[in-house]
């Protein structure tokens, strides 16, 4: 099996992310929904009681379109499909860049240490 390519940090494919989430969550401010931010979860603190009720609840929301992406699987609608896949990379996006989670950083790092993992490491099947 061929080792992917080792990432070049200096060409940050992920700086495009970076600016879709600030646009996403503009837009969601702009609409009025209640988005996430660097209050409801300081950096080095734990959330406050609300804000962890606040940040659980965005978590269900990211499940529920994973779920509704699934029933679109399970009834055969690939239009479907794709569109509540783009809404959970929306809510993902929009939550993390509400927190000022750098995620294009975060997935970076990620693909270098899944570079560096073995071929299907840790024995799982699935």
């Amino acid at each position: 099996m061929n080792q992917p390519e080792k990432f070049n940090f200096n060409d940050r494919p992920a700086a495009g992310i970076e600016k879709l989430a600030r646009r996403i969550l503009n837009i969601n401010i702009a609409n009025g929904w209640d988005v996430t931010n660097a209050f409801d979860w300081p950096e080095g603190q734990r959330p406050k009681e609300e804000a962890a009720n606040k940040l659980a609840a965005k978590l269900a929301l990211i499940h529920s379109e994973v779920s509704e992406a699934l029933e679109a699987l399970r009834a055969g609608n690939r239009g479907n499909y794709a569109e509540e896949l783009a809404d959970v990379v929306i809510r993902v996006l929009d939550h993390a860049e509400g927190l000022n989670i750098d995620l294009g950083t975060e997935i970076e790092l990620k693909l270098e240490r899944n570079a560096s993992r073995g071929y299907r490491h840790g024995g799982k099947a699935l």
